[in-house]
């Protein structure tokens, strides 16, 4: 039978909390609607190299590839999807199993949507509820507020031409801008979808990198900003023209 939904988990290094990624994910009661992708983005730990070929002989689907970066081994893992719709899920973080039957759903029964996405939980060292609220292409232009975890149409990725390579951060907010500028909607489900792990020591590392691709991301996406800027010029000329115009009247008619 092949599976409505592939879910991606790209590992590089992370192979102590791969199973904890993968067993929330199989808690979903149907294992028929699923299938589980693991890309092994060239882990050089020992540990996780042990549990990736523990893994692999229990059957689990497991490409192996050189270290490409997350946007590589997203990518090289929604290339092998069998399923139609994508939920891409980091190899340290976990999902509520019926984000899998409410993706599915709400993008069946909704032709114009694309990408379905969620409330998370914070664990690990920093714990708090994130809720990201109904979408907002204005809001979305200013930060990358909408997490990697979402379900979307494998068509999307297609006409995206997959995440891209040449970004080290950013690359969900890329997307999700990508996804906006083809004209498909965004589906808001006001619960807690998935848990996010927070990893001080991994955010240390980002260092200058963060500037450098969001200014990536907004030169990319240039005629989105600039649409939305003039948007708002034209709902601002708008307006004073017609304050002008009831100025005018006034003037002409003091008890208008």
């Amino acid at each position: 039978m092949t599976p409505v939904l592939s879910i991606i988990i790209p590992c590089y290094n992370l192979g102590q909390y791969l199973q904890e990624a993968i067993e929330s994910v199989e808690l979903h009661a149907n294992k028929n609607i699923f299938e589980i992708v693991i890309v092994n983005d060239g882990s050089t730990e020992e540990y996780t190299i042990t549990i990736l070929a523990e893994l692999e002989k229990k059957g689990y689907h497991i490409i192996h590839q050189n270290n490409e970066g997350l946007s590589g081994a997203r990518n090289k893992g929604i290339e092998a999807a069998k399923g139609k719709y994508i939920l891409p899920l980091d190899a340290d973080n976990k999902i509520n199993p019926l984000y899998i039957t409410k993706g599915i759903s709400i993008l069946e029964n909704n032709i114009k949507v694309g990408i379905v996405y969620g409330d998370s939980k914070h664990f690990g060292e920093e714990k708090r509820i994130f809720k990201p609220g109904k979408f907002s292409l204005k809001k979305l232009l200013i930060e990358n507020y909408i997490d990697a975890c979402i379900v979307f149409r494998k068509k999307i990725w297609e006409q995206a031409q997959g995440y891209d390579t040449k970004l080290s951060l950013f690359e969900d907010w890329d997307f999700n801008l990508t996804a906006a500028k083809l004209g498909w909607e965004f589906y808001y489900i006001p619960e807690i979808m998935f848990e996010y792990r927070i990893r001080f020591n991994s955010m240390q590392r980002i260092g200058k990198r963060l500037e450098e691709n969001k200014s990536f991301v907004i030169n990319k996406h240039g005629s989105l900003y600039r649409n939305e800027f003039l948007k708002t010029i034209t709902i601002s000329s708008r307006l004073k023209s017609s304050l002008y115009d009831l100025w005018c009247k006034i003037k002409r008619k003091p008890n208008y």
